[in-house]
């Protein structure tokens, strides 16, 4: 509860204890707080009635207590001012007279009862502008004095019990934007000058009339008025005298979206719907004409048709889901994009890419688009969910592209029944799983875009099926294993990117044949071996990036040979010299360095570093501190070596892991890195720890 010591907070200017789980009735202490100009309760348990106390707060300017379990009557003081005129104050100077600077007042979703306090209107007369008493159980009649509220921008009372006719001095209510007054008992007409008024504010209200404020008796619609979903509908047989009914008994049937009733949502109807259930109103001023049903599809911006037919919708230019400014706009004004996209049954092409507030979900219903052939929702952040199986129907689909989404799940097995597919875009989403073996049955597919999507497991070898494939990017997701033999099959292949995974093994031989690949990028991996001399095999390579990997032993003479290639990177394996001086001589190789280092542009030399593992135009390789240096070629950083690591780099030089190797230098101890050098087999130490001799067997000697 509020305790009554919050009395004495008499300088306090704003208390907003809104969304907590306050309960308790309001202490009549808080009508000391007289300087208070804004009070905020919205959202708590508070119950009761709301004290006449509130009165003495005189500075008020805004008096938010919605969504509380306040009961009874509105406060008012006895003795009304019933006989005073418009504005009059009253002359004891209480109630809602005291009020002089108070723009909003809002006590809706309550449980407030009785009927409206004329002081109310008249004491408020000449400053409020927002009135919200929505859903409360009030009841009576809206007094005439309604009217008077000469700055009155919005007004909204729906879900209460109000009965009688709307008073025609709202005729008057010249600052109106906002009006909602349905589900209520109110009969009669609106007031002509009302609907006038508000229709320079509204696309509604220009499309709909005053059934944007009020259905007409003996028509319906869900909301009570017309909405954007659709206008009112008959109810038929009904006599009721209701205004704004919200049902017709068990007959009646609103179909979203269909704005002329005939039971059908047309294509026109379609792209209005898409327009509304993604904020149109701020899409953009050139896009105005598409909430405009007299305005032929054909003619709407971002629209193309064949004939008359919709075959192109392109909102690259719409700020779908924006505050008009650049940011996101209000969440309830953009579901997303609507399920009865799937009646434009001639649809070929749905471009809606880079649009960053845009949310929700893909509709299942795209499934039914069969004539879709291009489908671009790429860059849209905020959408999410699955992608719904249904696109697996889409049979004349050529490319898809649902890249940086926040798309997650499995990727449905019906996608690879697209047997059309030529570019499949999956990149930058949350997915889960592995890549599926069926990738192979996309026969015709060029591209595959699968990067930074979370993907696991291995390399599927189907995709080697994939005879046609030229661009296969899989970087930056959690796949492991091998590259898959099957690849030979891929000739076509012009790049491969597997950068920042955890692949491991050698570099299949197939890849020497690979004639047409032009970038090969397999940085941060777990890659072993020597760096395969078949690459240099490679006409057309431009881009080599084998950096941060577990490669050993040299460079291979071939690379030398490499005439296209213009960046190579190596650093950060476990690479000596030398260098083919004829690779350190290529002036073109990563932005020509070449000419000023040396063999230092292709790898830093020992005792060297750079972040890039190799000198560049700005940097030479940057000494090692004093004691402090390198064990290989392209180090990006130096370390500080222990006698231990300078012996076992010597066992590596030596290839003392190989099976073959006469260096077969095998002790449990000869190589454990936390153990001393001086119990290493072959290692003869001081009492002090210093090394005497060194025994390394070779062959059948010492």
């Amino acid at each position: 509860t509020v305790m009554t010591e919050i009395g004495k907070l008499q300088e306090m200017k704003s208390l907003d204890i809104g969304h907590n789980q306050f309960s308790g009735s309001i202490p009549t202490e808080l009508g000391l707080c007289q300087t208070l100009a804004d009070l905020h309760l919205v959202a708590n348990r508070f119950t009761g009635t709301v004290p006449t106390d509130i009165f003495l707060l005189t500075n008020l300017q805004g008096l938010i207590i919605s969504e509380n379990e306040f009961t009874g009557p509105l406060p008012e003081i006895p003795g009304s001012s019933t006989t005073m005129s418009a504005g009059e104050r009253n002359p004891r100077g209480s109630g809602w007279f005291n009020f002089r600077q108070l723009l909003a007042l809002s006590f809706d979703r309550n449980k407030f009862t009785g009927t409206l306090p004329i002081d109310l209107f008249r004491g408020l007369s000449r400053t409020l502008v927002t009135l919200d008493m929505g859903f409360n159980q009030l009841t009576g009649t809206l007094p005439v004095e309604l009217g008077w509220m000469s700055h009155l921008e919005r007004i909204t009372a729906p879900g209460n019990q109000f009965s009688g006719t709307l008073p025609f001095e709202m005729e008057r209510l010249t600052d109106l934007i906002q009006i909602n007054l349905t589900s209520n008992n109110l009969t009669g007409t609106v007031p002509k000058r009302l609907c006038i008024e508000l229709d320079g504010e509204s696309l509604l209200m220009q499309q709909f009339g005053c059934d944007a404020i009020l259905c007409p008796p003996g028509t319906y619609h869900p909301e009570g008025a017309a909405s954007v979903h659709g206008g009112c509908r008959p109810c038929k047989g009904s006599r009721s005298k209701q205004l704004g009914k919200t049902k017709c008994g068990n007959d009646g049937f609103f179909l979203v979206g269909d704005i002329d009733g005939d039971g059908v949502v047309s294509p026109r109807e379609v792209l209005r719907l898409l327009f509304v259930e993604t904020d149109g109103e701020h899409w953009g001023d050139k896009f105005k004409s598409w909430f405009d049903l007299r305005v032929h599809q054909c003619d709407l911006p971002g629209v193309t048709c064949v004939g008359t037919d919709v075959s192109k919708i392109d909102l690259t230019d719409a700020a779908l889901c924006t505050d008009g400014r650049g940011g996101g706009g209000d969440p309830d004004n953009c579901p997303g994009l609507p399920a009865e996209l799937g009646n434009l049954s001639t649809l070929e092409v749905l471009l809606i890419k880079d649009r960053h507030h845009l949310q929700g979900t893909i509709p299942s219903e795209l499934g039914k688009l069969s004539r879709l052939k291009y489908l671009d929702l790429s860059q849209c952040r905020k959408l999410s969910g699955t992608i719904p199986s249904e696109i697996g129907q889409l049979s004349a689909l050529r490319f898809l592209n649902l890249s940086g989404g926040s798309f997650n799940g499995t990727i449905p097995d019906s996608l690879y029944s697209l047997q059309g597919l030529e570019k499949l875009w999956l990149s930058q989403n949350e997915f889960t799983g592995t890549i599926s073996t069926r990738i192979g049955l996309l026969t015709n597919v060029r591209e595959v875009m699968m990067s930074r999507a979370k993907f696991e497991g291995t390399i599927p070898s189907e995709i080697g099926i994939l005879a046609l494939l030229e661009n296969l990017e899989l970087y930056t997701n959690q796949l492991r294993g091998t590259i898959p033999p099957t690849m030979v099959l891929c000739r076509n292949v012009k790049r491969i990117d597997m950068f920042n995974n955890y692949l491991s093994g050698t570099i299949p031989d197939i890849m020497g044949s690979f004639g047409e690949l032009q970038i090969l990028h397999l940085k941060k991996n777990r890659f072993t071996g020597t760096l395969p001399a078949f690459l240099g095999q490679l006409v057309n390579i431009a881009w080599l990036d084998l950096s941060s990997n577990r490669f050993e032993g040299t460079v291979p003479e071939s690379f030398a040979y490499l005439r296209s290639l213009k960046d190579l990177r190596l650093g950060s394996n476990k690479l000596f010299d030398p260098i083919p001086q004829a690779l350190c001589s290529q002036i073109r190789v990563n932005s020509g360095p070449a000419k000023a280092y040396g063999c230092d542009a292709i790898l830093c030399p020992l005792g060297t570093y750079s972040d890039s593992g190799y000198a560049t135009d700005e940097d030479g390789c940057t000494p090692c501190p004093p004691g402090e240096t390198t064990l290989y070629l392209g180090s990006p950083s130096c370390i500080e070596f222990t006698v231990e690591d300078l012996i076992s780099m010597f066992y590596e030089v030596m290839k003392g892991s190989d099976d073959d190797s006469p260096f077969d230098y095998d002790s449990e101890s000869r190589r454990d890195a936390e153990s001393s050098a001086c119990v290493w087999e072959g290692i003869t130490c001081d009492d002090e720890g210093h090394i005497l001799s060194i025994s390394f067997p070779t062959f059948d000697k010492q």
